[in-house]
């Protein structure tokens, strides 16, 4: 996923990730089910593609949270099995990171948010 051609500014968010994740110790480490075909493969970078572009996540959620959303499930879901339930899964994966159900309690209201980005407090009777 990590080549030229595949999107500037995702791979400037994603860039510290393979020398990252090549310092991490290989002891300990699960072992990995098997590897995707590469019909599945295009399926999933498409399901990505679409995802982003077509604006079908959540638009509270930043693009590229969304894209390292899909990427973790695409991940988790090749992982406990990249034979025939690999679409479905990543399918119900897309649904759940998609509503506000999931967000609802993620996001803080616009008081927090507010607090969080400024460091001071709104004034008293102030609309958000």
């Amino acid at each position: 996923l990590l080549q030229p051609g595949r999107g500037a500014v995702l791979l400037g968010y994603l860039a510290h990730l393979p020398p990252a994740l090549a310092a991490l110790p290989s002891e300990g480490a699960p072992t990995w089910a098997g590897r995707l075909s590469a019909e599945r493969e295009a399926f999933a970078l498409e399901v990505l593609r679409r995802h982003l572009f077509l604006r079908l996540g959540d638009p509270t959620v930043p693009p590229v949270a969304q894209a390292l959303l899909v990427l973790a499930g695409i991940l988790a879901c090749a992982w406990a099995d990249p034979g025939e339930r690999f679409g479905p899964a990543l399918s119900a994966w897309l649904r759940v990171i998609r509503g506000p159900t999931l967000w609802g309690a993620l996001i803080p209201d616009s008081d927090v948010s507010h607090w969080i980005l400024t460091g001071s407090r709104r004034p008293e009777g102030h609309a958000p």
